[in-house]
């Protein structure tokens, strides 16, 4: 591994912790929904994909959950899943686990 990946990969990941306030959290979510609007057809898609898979108790792994935009979405729509998610970000980690206590 080069030392320029090492460096990317630590300022990238210093980016994310600065989202230490539930507030910081839902400005970078509403940024992302204006930035990205196809997200939301994607995410229609992987619950779509989860549902079809007529699981007793579907399982999905996301990589990468950041704050459990997704998690929430396919968490409401298969209430019966076994949901695990996976981030670098501990402030992002905090605010998924806070909204997603219902489930």
């Amino acid at each position: 591994m080069s030392t320029n990946s090492s460096v990317d990969f630590s300022e990238r990941r210093a980016r994310f912790r600065q989202y230490d306030t539930a507030e910081a959290v839902i400005a970078y979510l509403q940024r992302l929904e204006t930035q990205w609007p196809e997200r939301a057809a994607i995410v229609q898609h992987i619950v779509d994909l989860v549902m079809a898979l007529h699981q007793p108790q579907p399982q999905v792994l996301e990589l990468g959950c950041g704050p459990g935009r997704l998690a929430e979405v396919v968490l409401a729509a298969v209430p019966n899943l076994h949901y695990t998610g996976v981030d670098l970000s501990p402030p992002f980690l905090k605010f998924a686990r806070q909204q997603l206590t219902a489930y």
